[in-house]
């Protein structure tokens, strides 16, 4: 009996031990891929517009690939203006980390309530099967459109119901005190409206010319900064590492070399949105061609799973040292290598 007892004991432990192991699988297992859906708002009115957004995440899975894009289907209250779809790959913990981003725009056409999702995508796993990941749903709801005011949307109120009151009789004082019961034409609100409309102008006025100042009197760059550059630069070059990892250190090098001479942030836009953000700001086409070249390069490595010539990196490596060359021209104290 007491032989019994202790094999039981023995196979209950090692069943608890096995479902721990289990478990743990389910979950490493979950974390390598997932696709969410999210919605910039809860509630809309007709006329405005909802951005949806699509994310699906692979954390080491380096071996599998999504078949197609994220799709969803779009509501009868709804109708499309423009989507949108980039990736970022992400280096964590030696694991690499492959964010797909659909963003969606729709414009409310109709009240009414309508539930999102599931969102579907088909990905190959590192077996070779096909996988199909649904998900979550989301509610929207959506009013009626409401009149325009000089403040904005406002919505209507019903005026209150008032019990008319017997007319009273004229007055038949006159002099001075028959003055006091004149009620004035205009109310005081009136005075404080013109107020806040002339201080919103000036507001605007005053951000207009701050806005031109700063464009023709930028900022310095500290050298100290620059000098961080040019060491980060130092080390890929003496460094050996893979294509992926290598196109993923100089393109996020290029986007902080871009950010610091040109004033914008760069590193959640693509390759595209750098290039019209250039553009705006009147800069040189020859310039914007190397830029945009090196990071087309970076992005077919990463995502096309190409592979890097030796003509590619030394190029790569030229036109980093011309953007680092012309920022530091002038400045004695940084060093290049």
């Amino acid at each position: 009996m007491k032989k019994f007892i202790i094999n039981f004991k023995q196979v209950v432990f090692g069943g608890m031990i096995l479902g721990v192991i289990m478990w743990g699988n389910v979950q490493a297992a979950r974390l390598k891929s997932g696709l969410r859906l999210l919605v910039s708002r809860p509630e809309l009115e007709v006329g405005q517009t909802l951005t949806v957004t699509l994310e699906f995440r692979q954390v080491g899975t380096s071996s599998s690939s999504a078949i197609s894009q994220p799709s969803i289907a779009t509501p009868k209250d709804f109708d499309v203006e423009f989507s949108s779809t980039a990736t970022r790959i992400m280096m964590i913990n030696q694991n690499l980390e492959a964010i797909s981003t659909t963003r969606m725009q729709w414009k409310a056409i109709h009240p009414g309530t309508e539930i999102l999702g599931p969102a579907l995508i088909i990905y190959r796993g590192p077996h070779g099967k096909n996988r199909e990941l649904k998900s979550n749903l989301e509610t929207v709801v959506i009013h009626p459109a409401h009149p325009f005011s000089l403040f904005g949307w406002v919505h209507k109120k019903t005026p209150p119901k008032t019990i008319a009151k017997p007319m009273a009789m004229p007055s038949t004082q006159s002099g001075p005190e028959s003055l006091k019961t004149i009620k004035p034409l205009l109310p005081l609100s009136a005075f404080w409206i013109q107020l806040i409309f002339w201080f919103l102008v000036v507001l605007v006025i005053i951000g207009f010319v701050a806005r031109l100042w700063k464009k023709k009197h930028p900022q310095s760059i500290s050298p100290s900064a620059i000098q961080q550059l040019v060491d980060r630069f130092s080390k890929l070059k003496k460094s050996n590492l893979e294509d992926p990892a290598f196109c993923l250190e100089i393109a996020s090098l290029i986007r902080a070399l871009v950010q610091m001479k040109y004033t914008f942030s760069t590193m959640d836009l693509t390759t595209r949105e750098i290039q019209v953000a250039l553009s705006a700001r009147n800069v040189s086409k020859v310039e914007i061609q190397r830029i945009e070249k090196c990071l087309k390069i970076c992005d077919r490595v990463l995502y096309a799973e190409g592979t890097l010539v030796t003509k590619d990196k030394q190029g790569l490596f030229d036109a980093v040292e011309a953007l680092l060359g012309e920022m530091s021209s002038g400045n004695s104290r940084i060093k290049l290598d």
